[in-house]
């Protein structure tokens, strides 16, 4: 009878089935927690104490006796263990349900004020702020700290109903900056169609020339700030709000909320990383650092000559 040699592919190579059982032991102990492990290790431990007294026992009865009752014993003391981990565990898993809930039901159901709307006229100069909660819960102790911010070009040089005003020199301009800070009190204002109302004029500031500017749309009128108050889940909240007038829209359109001077620092830093210091952009933003213009009215003769002749690029002597 003949035989085939039948030829043994890479498909045909036996495969070897023996599993190690101690490596599969190994893997296995290895996937269990940091806790049930050291449990496990105080368990090994503590036995290997036992096996030595009882080893060392003089009576083989009492020997015998005396493994096998604290073996029983650590046992249980093992069983006890876990099941403490166990307890622990789901005790920890508890409390994280319960700060995830109170965290779900402060957002749904805390305060939040922002800005409803404002509107202004230019030719009286009033400017009216509508403050609105859009949440649940009532707000308290009602503060808002704000800054108004105009930025006129280059011609629209302060005259004199503001020259005692501190005007800055930014940019291809000059910018003024005004606070705005109101306290409500005891006030508390309720969720719905009833918002607070902060009025204020801008008369004290601009004159009606330089509000006109404004309105045209030649400079830029921003307010900036942000609304602190307290509601019964945290004592200390702020919105931040930043509002730019827009002669497009004839309304108020968001602005970034940043100052002039984080916008300059943040070019800086920019041109600085991509260009050097050695680049023209770096060059031209350090050229126009916001500088404090002394007025007219307390400037000296001398000192006025002097800085119009620096203004002008000439020198004084």
């Amino acid at each position: 009878m003949q035989e085939h040699a039948q030829p043994v592919g890479d498909n045909q190579t036996p495969k070897n089935t023996n599993h190690n059982p101690l490596s599969a032991a190994k893997t296995l102990f290895k996937a269990l927690p940091i806790g049930l492990r050291r449990i496990i290790y105080a368990a090994l431990i503590i036995f290997i104490g036992i096996v030595g007294i009882a080893i060392l026992h003089p009576s083989m009865n009492e020997r015998w006796k005396f493994g096998t009752d604290m073996t029983l014993n650590l046992l249980i003391l093992l069983a006890i263990a876990v099941q403490a981990y166990i307890y622990t565990k789901q005790w920890g898993a508890m409390e994280d349900g319960l700060e995830q809930g109170r965290q779900a039901l402060e957002i749904s159901e805390r305060a939040r004020l922002g800005i409803h709307s404002i509107k202004e006229n230019f030719e009286t100069g009033r400017v009216v702020i509508r403050i609105e909660n859009t949440g649940k819960a009532p707000a308290a102790d009602i503060e808002v700290f704000a800054e108004g911010v105009a930025h006129i070009p280059e011609p629209s040089v302060p005259d004199e109903t503001t020259k005692a005003l501190p005007w800055k020199r930014f940019g291809n301009g000059w910018q003024l900056t005004w606070p705005l800070n109101v306290d409500y009190g005891n006030t508390t204002l309720l969720a719905g169609n009833n918002p607070l109302i902060l009025p204020f004029s801008l008369n004290s500031w601009l004159n009606r020339n330089q509000r006109k500017v404004m309105e045209d749309g030649n400079g830029h009128l921003i307010f900036r700030g942000h609304i602190s108050f307290h509601d019964g889940f945290k004592c200390d909240q702020k919105t931040e709000f930043a509002f730019k007038y827009s002669k497009g829209e004839r309304d108020w359109i968001h602005h970034p909320i940043n100052t002039p001077e984080e916008v300059m620092k943040k070019l800086r830093e920019r041109s600085e990383q991509y260009f050097g210091k050695e680049g023209p952009l770096f060059r031209m933003i350090e050229s126009y650092p916001p500088q404090i213009v002394i007025s007219p009215k307390e400037a000296k003769p001398d000192e006025k000559a002097k800085e119009e002749s620096e203004e002008n690029g000439e020198n004084p002597n």
